[in-house]
C-alpha cells in the first residue's frame, strides 16, 4: 500500500513538472547573425577586398588564391551578367586574366561597407591602370565599381557575390544607390581615437566620391557628409554650409549618374586632434567610361581634412583639395647609420637599405 502511494506521488509530481514545462515559454535559439559590424569585421572585409587585386593580377596558386576568397557557393558576375561559381571555375577565371606575379592592374578604392541581415554589402571604385606594359606609355584602361555581398564563414569573411559594373555617364533608373553613413547615437568626448573611430572616419571618406560623382538625393548625400556649417575649398571655389554644398554636388557634372566613377581617393592618414581628428588623403580624378575615349587622368592632389564628432556620427568640418605641383628637389638629408649584424647573405653593418628591397624577392617566383 505504501509502495503504491509512493509511486502515485512520483507520477503526480512528474505530471506537474511536465505541465509546468508546457506552460513555460521556450527560449528562442540564439541568432548567428550579429546585429552590428565590429571594427574588426570592417577591417577583415577591407583585407578581403585588398587581397582580391593581388590574387587576380598575379593568378597566384594557379588561381586558387583568388577562388578561396569566395564562399563555397560564392559567385562572380561578369559584365554580361553571367555568373562564375565553384572553386575550379573561379580559379580558371583568375588564371585567364592574370598579368604575371609582379604585375599590378586592379586599383580598388573608396570601399564602403554596410550591415545586412545576411552579413554585409560593399561598394568600391575600380581603376584599371596599364603601367608601362609592353614598353608602351601608361594609360587608364577602364574603370567602374564593384557591388559586393559578404558572408562570414568558418574561415572568416568571404565574397558571397561580386559584380563589376563599368563606368557610365547619365541616369540609370534601374540601379538604386544606397550609401548611408553609420551614425553614433551620442557624441563622445575623448582625447584619442578608438578603432571604431578610425573605421567610421574611413567609411566617411569612402562615401565621399559616391555622393559627388552620382549627385544622389539631389546632392544631399554628399552635403550630408559635412557638418551643417561645413566648408569645402578647392582653388577659388569655397562652399560653406549645407545649402551651397548640396547645390554644388547636384550640378557638379552634366554626366552624373549612379554608375559614373570619377573621383578616386586612397592613402588615408588620420590623426587625433583637440577638435576631433585631421586627415590627409591622396586623390586623382579620372575621366573614364565605356562611352569616353580615351580614358584620361584629369588631375590629382590631396585633401586636407578636419573631422568632428556630431550626434549623427563623424562628419567633415572642413575639406580642402590641394592639386599636385612639381617643386624644387628636396635637400639631400644625411642618412642615419644603422648597425646590423650581417647574416649569411645579409647586408654589411651600417649599410641600409640592403640591395634587395624589403619584402621583395630577389628573383621572380617560378610560375606554377
Amino acid at each position: 500500500m505504501l509502495k503504491r502511494m509512493a509511486l502515485t506521488a512520483i507520477a503526480l509530481s512528474a505530471s506537474m513538472v511536465a505541465l509546468a514545462a508546457l506552460k513555460t515559454p521556450q527560449r528562442a535559439a540564439p541568432s548567428t547573425q550579429a546585429s552590428t559590424l565590429t571594427a574588426l569585421d570592417y577591417l577583415q572585409i577591407q583585407q578581403l577586398v585588398s587581397r582580391y587585386a593581388y590574387a587576380l593580377d598575379s593568378g597566384a596558386d594557379s588561381g586558387y588564391m583568388y577562388a578561396d576568397l569566395f564562399a563555397p557557393d560564392g559567385v562572380f558576375l561578369q559584365r554580361n551578367g553571367q555568373g562564375v561559381t565553384g572553386r575550379n571555375a573561379l580559379a580558371a577565371l583568375a588564371v585567364r586574366t592574370q598579368k604575371g606575379p609582379m604585375a599590378v592592374f586592379h586599383f580598388i578604392m573608396n570601399h564602403v561597407i554596410e550591415l545586412t541581415p545576411d552579413g554585409a554589402i560593399g561598394k568600391e571604385y575600380l581603376a584599371q591602370l596599364k603601367i608601362g606594359e609592353d614598353g608602351k606609355a601608361s594609360e587608364v584602361s577602364g574603370a567602374g565599381h564593384y557591388d559586393d555581398a559578404y558572408v562570414k564563414t568558418a574561415e572568416g569573411w568571404r565574397f558571397k557575390r561580386r559584380q563589376f559594373l563599368p563606368s557610365q555617364t547619365g541616369a540609370q533608373p534601374t540601379y538604386q544607390l544606397s550609401v548611408s553613413v553609420p551614425a553614433r547615437a551620442e557624441p563622445k568626448k575623448a582625447s584619442g581615437l578608438t578603432a571604431a573611430d578610425y573605421v567610421e572616419i574611413q567609411q566617411l571618406i569612402a562615401r565621399y566620391p559616391y555622393g559627388l560623382d552620382t549627385g544622389a538625393d539631389h546632392g544631399s548625400l554628399w552635403a550630408g557628409l559635412f557638418t551643417r556649417d561645413g566648408t569645402f575649398v578647392a582653388g577659388n571655389t569655397r562652399l560653406e554650409g549645407r545649402e551651397k554644398l548640396t547645390a554644388f554636388a547636384w550640378q557638379h557634372r552634366p554626366g552624373q549618374g549612379p554608375l559614373y566613377v570619377r573621383n578616386f581617393s586612397t592613402n588615408a592618414s588620420i590623426e587625433p586632434s583637440p577638435e576631433g581628428a585631421t586627415g590627409r588623403i591622396y586623390a586623382v580624378v579620372l575621366d573614364t567610361g565605356e562611352n569616353v575615349k580615351p580614358n584620361t587622368i584629369l588631375n590629382g592632389g590631396h585633401y586636407e581634412d578636419v573631422y568632428v564628432r556630431t550626434p549623427d556620427g563623424w562628419r567633415i568640418k572642413r575639406r580642402e583639395f590641394i592639386p599636385t605641383e612639381d617643386g624644387p628637389a628636396p635637400a639631400q638629408l644625411p642618412q642615419p647609420s644603422v648597425s646590423r649584424r650581417p647574416g649569411r647573405n645579409g647586408p654589411a653593418a651600417g649599410v641600409w637599405p640592403p640591395s634587395t628591397p624589403f619584402g621583395v624577392a630577389s628573383r621572380a617566383p617560378r610560375r606554377r
